[in-house]
């Protein structure tokens, strides 16, 4: 078994050292110049280690780091984008509460109006017995008298006398406002004078 050694006076590595120093370079690898095994050898590691040229430190942390730096730079700059728009929108909303304010107030405001005026419509239609004589005075037949006109919100009663063959009840029931049509009385009521009485009550329709 060979093993092959290879060394270099120390007086050579300074002397090699020195000339990199004043060249302003940093000697990687140290060969010297001659056949194998002798050639092969590498010197510049232990000239590192006993201090004769500085030792070299490998630029990929600082360039993955550069890039590490860019990426997050480029991270912010997206989420700076996104950001701004909602900013925009949300100072948009913020400007408009107030005018969105009034306007929900005017809203409930006209809703209590409408529900006032529902309301009172449905007093009046409940209490206007003026409004439905005037319309049993237009659906009842020519020549019918009323002598009595009842009314207690729902109800009218009609109190007169008509013309002989004179159908008051067809007469409201075709009106299309008039429900639960029907006579007082299933007896024929003698005729007077002005013709046939009649006593009938009918319920407006809703």
């Amino acid at each position: 078994m060979r093993i092959a050694v290879a060394g270099m006076p120390k007086q050579t590595a300074c002397t090699i050292a020195a000339a990199a120093e004043r060249l302003g370079i940093q000697p990687v690898q140290v060969r010297l110049d001659g056949p194998l095994p002798v050639g092969a050898v590498d010197f510049a590691p232990v000239m590192r280690a006993v201090g004769l040229t500085a030792i070299t430190r490998s630029a990929m942390p600082w360039a993955w780091g550069l890039v590490g730096l860019l990426f997050l730079l480029n991270v912010a700059v997206m989420i700076r984008r996104d950001a701004d728009p909602v900013a925009r929108l949300d100072r948009m909303v913020q400007a408009q509460q107030p005018a969105l304010a009034v306007a929900r107030s005017i809203d409930r405001r006209a809703a209590r109006d409408r529900t006032m005026r529902r309301h009172v419509l449905a007093v009046r239609a409940r209490h206007d017995a003026l409004g439905t004589l005037v319309l049993v005075s237009r659906v009842l037949p020519p020549g019918v008298r009323v002598q009595h006109y009842g009314w207690d919100g729902e109800t009218v009663r009609l109190t007169g006398d008509k013309p002989p063959r004179t159908d008051i009840t067809r007469a409201l029931r075709r009106a299309g406002r008039f429900v639960a049509v029907q006579a007082l009385t299933d007896e024929a009521l003698p005729a007077t004078s002005g013709g046939e009485p009649f006593d009938l009550t009918a319920r407006i329709r809703r």
